[in-house]
């Protein structure tokens, strides 16, 4: 674990009591367990300021690849139920996830394992799903696992994320003030030896929300360097 990740053992990340009483309202699923069984996991999203269920860990990794996105102004887990003819049966269809864009757009998306490739069945009801809701003016994609799980991105994003909902503004505002004064490429090195200075939390929030190009290419650790976009100051 890289140095910058390490934390104050005091503080424990419950990210699922976050605004519990909106936990999935109104998504068009609820379920106690996963469709296959699986383990619900509660996701507590910084930018929609909400908890969603979902129902794997791969739909729990894509709504944090959601967050880090700085294209994706909002995004909703099982956001609707369709009901549509497919080969000749009637199928409800529920999409993982509704993402919003900040070019207006929207489009469906469903995640699934690599392996979902092999089920010509699930190949072939995706297609028509496509087609169907192609026909009522709706755009679905699906994202298999391995581009949702990516390395290092993930395991970096994970890290950072830990903690969003607490900092403070009080805390960010001094993270952005001393980025401010030692210039918009300071590392984390930098931010961590001065005096009183900026919180590990911030600098995670920082790390997050400034979206560093190398994040993908390697972890990130004091060397990193700490920017935050001019819509922040």
């Amino acid at each position: 674990m890289c140095e910058i990740m390490r934390m104050d053992s005091k503080i424990t990340i419950k990210m699922e009591n976050l605004q519990d009483e909106i936990r999935d309202a109104d998504q068009a699923r609820h379920h106690k367990k996963g469709r296959l069984g699986f383990s619900i996991y509660h996701f507590s999203s910084y930018k929609n300021q909400r908890t969603f269920s979902c129902e794997s860990s791969i739909e729990k990794d894509y709504a944090l690849r959601l967050e880090y996105d700085r294209n994706v102004t909002g995004y909703m887990c099982q956001p609707e139920t369709f009901n549509f003819i497919i080969l000749g049966k009637k199928t409800t269809y529920t999409p993982d996830f509704l993402v919003h864009y900040a070019d207006n757009s929207s489009r469906y998306v469903d995640t699934k394992p690599d392996v979902w490739t092999d089920d010509e069945e699930m190949v072939d009801r995706l297609h028509e799903i496509k087609i169907n809701l192609n026909n009522i003016g709706k755009k679905l994609i699906v994202v298999p696992e391995s581009k949702i799980r990516q390395e290092p991105l993930l395991t970096n994003i994970q890290m950072l994320y830990q903690g969003m909902h607490l900092c403070s503004d009080e805390a960010f505002t001094v993270l952005k003030n001393t980025i401010l004064q030692l210039g918009n490429n300071c590392t984390v090195k930098d931010l961590r030896a001065i005096a009183d200075g900026p919180s590990e939390l911030a600098i995670r929030k920082a790390l997050f929300l400034g979206n560093p190009k190398h994040i993908s290419q390697e972890i990130i650790n004091e060397h990193t360097i700490v920017e935050l976009p001019s819509e922040y100051f």
